[in-house]
């Protein structure tokens, strides 16, 4: 895919088959393209935690913070999504 909204939707399919390394890979590809993007960050947080990857989801995580210090929203996409994912929530 060409454009940052098609890496989303790839992201998100790969996520729902619970394909959590391609999903992190094209939310990566979708943050390269709107790399102040909150909504893309944290969608790519999200995804790199689900992936394992604590430490890429933490730098992503710091960046978010850094650019919208006060907003809380992120913090509150990235559980959602991460609850979704986990049978014991």
């Amino acid at each position: 895919p060409a454009s940052a909204d098609a890496h989303l939707i790839e992201s998100r399919a790969a996520a729902a088959q619970r394909a959590f390394a391609d999903a992190a890979r094209s939310a990566s590809r979708a943050a390269a393209q709107r790399p102040d993007d909150i909504d893309t960050l944290s969608n790519l947080a999200a995804m790199q935690r689900l992936a394992g990857d604590e430490a890429a989801s933490d730098a992503t995580i710091a960046r978010i913070e850094s650019l919208s210090p006060a907003d809380a929203r992120p913090h509150a996409q990235i559980g959602i999504a991460l609850a979704s994912f986990y049978d014991h929530y």
